[in-house]
């Protein structure tokens, strides 16, 4: 499973939409939850 949640980030122009992935999460025996990444990515 991997997510795409909505976020903003700090930029030297202001303020601008980007997006927290996470990634790796199962949901069948032995449940996982998503690790996510060490970065966000604008929203362009």
């Amino acid at each position: 499973m991997s997510s795409l949640q909505g976020t903003i980030v700090k930029t030297p122009d202001g303020m601008d939409d980007a997006f927290d992935i996470t990634v790796g999460g199962i949901r069948a025996r032995g449940p996982q939850l998503n690790q996510a990444l060490k970065c966000r990515t604008k929203g362009d």
